[in-house]
């Protein structure tokens, strides 16, 4: 490869660390040229590391990197190495001069997104994330037992669709008599020609099991991603015009692990997996914006999680609140006020909090957290307290996290 501008090679003896987590801001990922790197974590971080040796042709350090946040783990030379150092601002020169490595950077984040969601459908929901066919079937019950008709009517006509021979066919085919006379239109269904599509408040895009081979950017509207279980919805994401999603099922060829709906009324475009094989090829700084939002995605999964990790359900919605006020990029340092987009019901539900839980904490967080909370959306007078009040509950969590780790136990 060409090395002309900011992209250099750098070689390390073995031993040696090429990078120290959480000491600076990431600015610089990598590419094994030769050699093998070991990841370590010694925060609470340690379970995002699906692969902790890595060898010749993978990257590394990209996702703090492109996510503009300190590196989440360390990273070590467990031989003599040579690698490729490349900079946040040069990503679309390495794209255009090694397509290989957007190909790359996409299936690393989305192996990670999977491992993400499945650790917070552990913490949040108390269940293993096993997405499959015949669970949509289980999705319709939930939708038309809490009266979301609609939604319900989808699930089951796609169970029928991708699970024909299914033990659960005929009690599908009753539910969609029953339930009939509550449907008052259809989800919004379209040809797979068709690119630009809208989506009334409350439809589905996709849901949780389903095949999907299309990869969305919202125009206009938001869209939550939710998981259910145990009778129960998690929001996972609460996404604004300019966000994708859809990425796992796409790159990864597998059932969508979490479900997609309108939290408004949504302008949506939907780009097929030629199309988007062929951008891939064709538009590395297109490439590069899906990249680095991907990665400030994860790593507010990775906060999220670590705020899920606390049993204290006060220390639970600070973070929510906090993971909310950096999705909207804001300076959470800043002594200003924001509005959240979103209400009581989807911090709870984004939270993890139990309903028994609910009132008297959100009655807590009201007065120690300076803000407003409404049906619809979240005042807050001042962001800088909610940042403190998060930081002290993770530092608090941290500690008691390591003090179990110095005697052999886990949380």
């Amino acid at each position: 490869m060409d090395n002309k501008g900011l992209i250099e090679i750098s070689r390390y003896k073995k031993g040696a660390y090429v990078y120290i987590e959480g000491v600076e801001k990431a600015t610089t990922f990598y590419y094994i040229q030769d050699g093998r790197v070991e990841l370590i974590s010694q925060g609470i971080k340690d379970y995002s590391l699906k692969d902790k040796t890595l060898g010749k042709g993978k990257i590394f350090g990209l996702i703090a990197t492109m996510a503009g946040q300190k590196y989440l783990e360390s990273a070590i030379a467990l031989t003599d190495l040579e690698i490729l150092v490349i900079p946040k601002k040069e990503f679309v020169q390495a794209v255009t001069k090694m397509p290989s490595i957007a190909f790359d950077a996409l299936t690393q984040i989305t192996s990670r997104e999977c491992e993400l969601i499945k650790e917070l459908c552990v913490l949040l929901l108390h269940k293993h994330d096993q997405p499959d066919l015949p669970r949509i079937f289980d999705l319709g019950e939930y939708y038309s037992l809490n009266g979301y008709f609609e939604s319900a009517n989808y699930a089951y006509q796609k169970y029928l669709h991708y699970f024909p021979q299914g033990d659960k066919i005929q009690e599908a085919r009753d539910r969609l008599k029953q339930i009939a006379t509550h449907v008052k239109k259809s989800d919004a269904s379209f040809r797979p020609e068709e690119n630009s599509r809208s989506y009334p408040q409350n439809s589905i895009v996709f849901i949780e099991g389903e095949p999907c081979d299309d990869f969305f950017m919202i125009q206009k509207g938001q869209i939550k991603l939710t998981k259910i279980s145990n009778n129960s919805e998690t929001i996972l994401a609460i996404l604004k015009p300019g966000s994708f999603f859809g990425e796992v099922s796409m790159i990864e060829s597998k059932p969508c692990p979490y479900s997609a709906i309108a939290f408004t009324d949504c302008e949506i475009i939907a780009i097929n997996r030629p199309s988007f094989e062929a951008m891939l090829r064709a538009k590395p700084q297109v490439i590069a914006n899906i990249v680095s939002q991907l990665c400030e995605r994860l790593w507010l999964m990775y906060k999220q999680i670590d705020g899920a990790l606390s049993q204290d359900p006060l220390a639970r919605l600070f973070n929510t609140l906090l993971v909310g006020v950096e999705n909207d990029k804001v300076d959470p340092s800043r002594s200003v006020s924001h509005k959240l987009s979103f209400g009581i019901k989807e911090l709870i539900d984004m939270a993890g909090v139990k309903v028994g839980e609910g009132d008297d904490s959100i009655r807590r967080l009201s007065e120690l957290g300076r803000l407003q909370v409404l049906q619809e959306e979240i005042l807050i007078s001042d962001v800088s307290e909610i940042q403190r009040r998060s930081e002290y509950y993770r530092k608090k969590q941290r500690l008691m996290y390591q003090s179990y780790r110095s005697v052999g136990l886990n949380l």
